[in-house]
């Protein structure tokens, strides 16, 4: 009998990745998710990202 493959849940990744940025880079965070003084940002999964 063959398994099905269950759906991956993105939303659940996507929360995880927004809170551990939170919590490491809260205060530093702009409106638009850049890091304040670096060059990086996070991108629209909350994924650390370099200009």
């Amino acid at each position: 009998m063959k398994h099905k493959p269950m759906p991956f849940d993105v939303t659940a990744c996507v929360e995880r990745n927004k809170d551990v940025a939170i919590a490491n880079f809260g205060d530093r965070l702009d409106e638009n998710r850049n890091i304040i003084g670096t060059k990086y940002y996070f991108d629209e999964f909350w994924r650390l990202r370099s200009r």
